[in-house]
């Protein structure tokens, strides 16, 4: 189970990175979403903890997290967040290239 939050936590973490990579973030609301990820991921790993663990952080449990987080990060995460990439770029080329003809269309409509 302890894995499986490590993964968890890396996975959601990319999620955010994608989310700030689309909606353009400014540095004060960057850290506000750092401390909200990190205290949700603070609650969550707490509370597995307890029912897991009966309240006792044991030294397997901390070394599933952390082998969790290094197994995502180092397999899927590194693909996922290229393949989003270039999602993302081909998505933007895209979209300048439709609004460079919408507006030269427009231009041409005019005299």
């Amino acid at each position: 189970m302890s894995v499986a939050v490590g993964i968890a936590l890396t996975l959601s973490y990319d999620l955010l990175r994608v989310f700030r990579r689309v909606v353009s973030h400014n540095s004060i609301l960057i850290a506000m979403e750092d401390v909200c990820f990190w205290l949700i991921w603070t609650y969550v790993t707490l509370e597995c903890i307890h029912v897991y663990g009966d309240g006792v952080l044991h030294w397997y449990m901390a070394v599933g997290i952390l082998f969790g987080v290094v197994l995502f990060h180092y397999t899927i995460s590194c693909t996922l967040l290229k393949s989003v990439n270039n999602i993302l770029y081909k998505v933007k080329k895209s979209a300048k290239k439709h609004k460079k003809l919408l507006k030269n269309s427009d231009n041409k409509g005019k005299m």
